[in-house]
């Protein structure tokens, strides 16, 4: 039994894990007065495991659980669980689907649960509250962002004979300038309505999340419209020219003066680097003769490459594009060149050395032939959270593959005391998967000591599909060791 401690320096936080991502929508509309909630998902591809077949077609599946309790928590007032799979797929694809529930105005709480089936312990779990209200007033329902909209009857995210597919964590990327939305006016709920009558809208692209009457609006369109007991309103914008930032889009009714009768809004993220690039003064002077100018293509690829630990889920979509073929030198320079200006105004290039100088060392610390080390998951948890306190490296345990054992007395990042990453090695290579963490937001595997320990799983308390725990043996010691304060 070996113990390590490793000496390299923590700068900064990363995700480089293989673990299943999920991005849910709600949204509110009614028949009649009667609420139903449409609850829509996405799992990324890149967070799912594919099994490849002999022609080469992908599979992938997972299971979905979707619970909703009322606001105490106590009592279940809707609840479907089921598979989703995708089979017959020449790539890599995301996972998506909606259900319908219909409720009775008041405040729930949705709970759910994926589990990736294809890999044991990747599974995602999110807790939200939602909010039904009564429909007495002419209101919106919720206003939904779409990426994608064609013709169709029925199905998941179709709505008045459309199927619309709503974006990933609200996020307009390099990829899908173009904004389409959707929405219902319910002009009169509680009283009859003048069938002659015809409603001014205006759809304005707004800067910030919240609508107020301060905000500004950058893009705006008006149209009019007979109005009926449910007017449905749909359109597009493009976003081509528009900047990064945060935004909203605001539907509202408005009279002859422009006055607001009724409104409804949504948030969403703009992720548009070549508008940036288009927008930004002194952009040659100021970037390229910075330190990015220095980097020949390749190191300059490489460096970007290498921040796919540092970025946030809903903003791997710009990073990407930076990656891709559209991406031209200039755009690479000042995706590049903003990410350390922005984190370190008065020293980027410092800052860029220093994160470079650590990313080489994981390289060679944690090489094997599956890909660069600093993209490994030893490599990301010690980018994301730091050095370990100490760490236990076993490899000398009878029908075991090594495994290691990481030790943190105090997360900061998740406010956690006494975190243990534990990693094993099945293929018997310098290539060490997370098996299971203590630490929040990461991978949580209940059965991963009967995974450690498969070649003996006969000897699991309970044996079975449901197994969590080996039972004693003089020479195993990993629950132990992972267990030990």
């Amino acid at each position: 039994m070996r113990s390590v401690v490793f000496s390299f320096c923590f700068l900064f936080c990363v995700h480089y894990l293989h673990a299943i991502q999920v991005s849910i929508h709600t949204s509110t509309f009614y028949s009649g007065n009667q609420p139903y909630v449409d609850v829509g998902f996405r799992i990324l591809a890149g967070g799912l495991t594919f099994k490849e077949a002999e022609d080469k077609k992908l599979t992938a599946s997972a299971g979905v659980t979707i619970t909703i309790l009322d606001s105490t928590g106590q009592f279940v007032v809707a609840w479907e669980k089921y598979r989703l799979i995708a089979a017959d797929l020449t790539a890599k694809k995301d996972l998506i689907d909606q259900r319908r529930f219909g409720l009775n105005p008041g405040n729930f709480i949705l709970r759910m649960d994926f589990q990736d089936e294809l890999l044991e312990g990747n599974t995602f779990g999110i807790e939200k509250k939602m909010m039904v209200h009564t429909l007495s007033k002419p209101s919106f329902s919720s206003v939904n962002l779409i990426t994608a909209v064609q013709k169709k009857e029925s199905g998941p995210f179709v709505y008045n004979g459309f199927y619309m597919e709503p974006f990933a964590f609200d996020i307009v990327n390099e990829t899908s300038q173009i904004l389409h939305f959707y929405t219902e006016l319910y002009t009169s709920p509680t009283q009859s309505l003048d069938t002659s009558a015809t409603g001014i809208f205006r759809f304005a692209v707004c800067e910030g999340f919240e609508p107020s009457e301060s905000s500004r609006q950058v893009l705006v369109k008006y149209k009019k419209m007979k109005l009926n007991q449910v007017v449905p309103l749909s359109g597009f914008f493009d976003l081509n020219k528009l900047v990064s930032g945060d935004y909203h889009l605001e539907i509202a009714q408005i009279d002859e003066h422009k006055k607001v009768i009724v409104r409804g809004s949504s948030p969403f993220i703009n992720r548009n680097f070549p508008a940036d690039v288009a927008n930004v003064r002194n952009y040659n002077t100021e970037v390229n003769n910075s330190f990015v100018g220095k980097l020949d293509s390749a190191l300059l690829y490489y460096s970007i490459k290498s921040l796919a630990s540092q970025v946030a889920t809903e903003e791997t979509a710009t990073l990407n594009y930076a990656l891709s073929e559209q991406a031209t030198l200039d755009v690479r320079r000042y995706y590049l060149f903003k990410f350390w200006k922005d984190r370190y105004p008065v020293q980027p290039e410092s800052a860029y050395e220093g994160y470079m100088k650590v990313v080489r060392a994981l390289d060679n610390q944690f090489y094997s032939a599956f890909g660069n080390g600093h993209q490994s998951d030893r490599g990301y948890v010690f980018l994301k959270y730091g050095k370990p306190n100490k760490v236990m490296s076993i490899d000398d345990e009878a029908n075991t593959p090594p495994y290691e054992i990481w030790y943190y007395d105090h997360i900061s990042k998740t406010s956690q005391n006494n975190v243990r990453f534990i990693f094993y090695s099945p293929m018997l290579a310098n290539e060490y998967e997370l098996l299971h963490s203590t630490c929040r937001g990461e991978r949580s595997n209940k059965q991963w000591e009967i995974q450690l320990y498969k070649n003996s799983k006969s000897e699991a308390i309970n044996p079975g599909i449901d197994a969590t725990e080996m039972g004693a043996n003089w020479n195993r010691k990993a629950r132990k060791l992972f267990e030990e304060q």
